[in-house]
């Protein structure tokens, strides 16, 4: 009788671990998805964020062609009125009567003869920048245009892996209770401390005689007592409950 009371508790404990092994095992799978549940609307916002400045950049240089095509017309306009001075000048000069006159109205000449050379200049050059600037906007919008697709598409796909992985959580919770409402509660009290504490690792294997939670090495009398499952067995140095895998 009290042989079989020891093998009764050894199968107790034997199976309490195991129990703790498939909580651990359930509860690594739901930090996973938790994590992936938690990252996917910060990938969408930051997606957005990306999009948005990109739009803004747009807007920035669609105000600056805005800023160019004025200076544009400004100068055309300068250019045309420049074009009205040289004309009446020249209509002028068949009424200037003294020499000082002459001198005078030939130097008004000059100066909008280079005025007139610098608004054609400087209106051909504005010329070209607006005609690139245009075909870079254009370029942009239709870059810009393909991305929103792709990012439609994108977070239509993550939001239907959100979906998915919900409802595997949910699964996962399910079964997860199933195990807690099987586990000693002062079991799971340790274990779940242990978790808290050591990165999420409770409960953990001896493989080539070492502690797989802080890989330092066992002593083969620590080995047989885990193997024998008479007690709860914790490793020396991080504390962690140790299992011994059956192979």
């Amino acid at each position: 009788m009290h042989f079989f009371n020891i093998d009764q508790e050894v199968m107790e404990l034997e199976e309490q671990i195991r129990l703790l092994v498939n909580l651990q095992k359930t509860d690594l799978s739901i930090d996973k998805l938790e994590g992936t549940i938690n990252d996917i609307p910060k990938k969408i916002e930051e997606w957005g964020r990306e999009f948005k400045k990109k739009e803004a950049d747009l807007e920035t240089m669609k105000q600056g062609l805005e800023t160019l095509t004025r200076d544009l017309r400004s100068k055309e306009r300068k250019l045309i009125s420049t074009n009205e001075d040289l004309k009446r000048y020249g209509e002028k000069i068949y009424k200037v009567k003294t020499q000082k006159e002459m001198v005078a109205l030939d130097h008004e000449i000059d100066l909008t003869r280079k005025e007139k050379d610098r608004l054609e200049n400087r209106i051909i050059e504005l010329m070209e920048e607006t005609e690139n600037l245009s075909l870079e906007i254009e370029k942009r919008e239709r870059e810009l245009n393909a991305e929103k697709e792709r990012l439609a598409m994108r977070e239509k796909e993550y939001q239907e892996k959100l979906s998915k992985n919900k409802k595997e959580l949910d699964l996962l919770l399910t079964e997860k209770n199933g195990i807690v409402s099987k586990v000693r509660k002062d079991l799971l009290a340790l274990y779940e401390k242990l978790r808290k504490n050591k990165n999420n690792l409770a409960i953990v294997p001896i493989k080539n005689e070492a502690c797989q939670g802080c890989f330092m090495t066992i002593p083969p009398q620590v080995i047989n007592e885990v193997k024998m499952n008479e007690k709860l067995i914790r490793c020396e140095n991080c504390v962690r409950i140790l299992y011994w895998e059956k192979e």
